[in-house]
């Protein structure tokens, strides 16, 4: 199964939105949690390699990490392995969770695989949001029609 798949693109896609709350051991030892992005660049191949051998099963776009982070609209690991998944006719659930509007550019992937999206709001008030989720999108823009 590719339960071990969950874990893997979550270390893959890129390191965390800051949320002072939340404490992590993973990551930089010298570095402030959210204050560090590794790019895995590799995360396409290497799913395109587990899915080879591995039988289906849900995965999961991401835990720790935010799969929709500012520099995915520029590497766009996140939609490279989503159109590996449609392309590959990948059967099982895919569970996407989120903090960021740039979500809706992989609408057309969403339709062509079996998937569930989460969009979290902490709050309707910015400045809260802001105290919490200290490099998040505004709550505002994940509200937008």
């Amino acid at each position: 199964m590719i339960t071990q798949l969950i874990l893997i693109m979550v270390a893959l896609l890129a390191a965390p939105i800051a949320m002072p709350f939340f404490i992590s051991r993973m990551g930089h030892q010298n570095e402030n949690w959210g204050e560090w992005v590794d790019v895995k660049i590799n995360a396409p191949e290497i799913l395109f390699r587990e899915l080879q051998y591995k039988k289906p099963g849900s995965i999961f776009f991401s835990s720790v990490t935010d799969p929709y982070q500012e520099i995915e609209a520029k590497y766009q690991l996140t939609r490279k392995c989503l159109e590996l998944l449609a392309r590959s006719r990948y059967p099982a659930l895919i569970s996407i969770l989120t903090k960021s509007p740039l979500v809706i550019r992989d609408i057309d992937l969403f339709k062509k695989i079996n998937c569930e999206v989460g969009l979290t709001v902490t709050s309707t008030d910015n400045p809260v949001t802001k105290l919490l989720e200290t490099n998040a999108p505004a709550n505002s823009a994940r509200l937008e029609p």
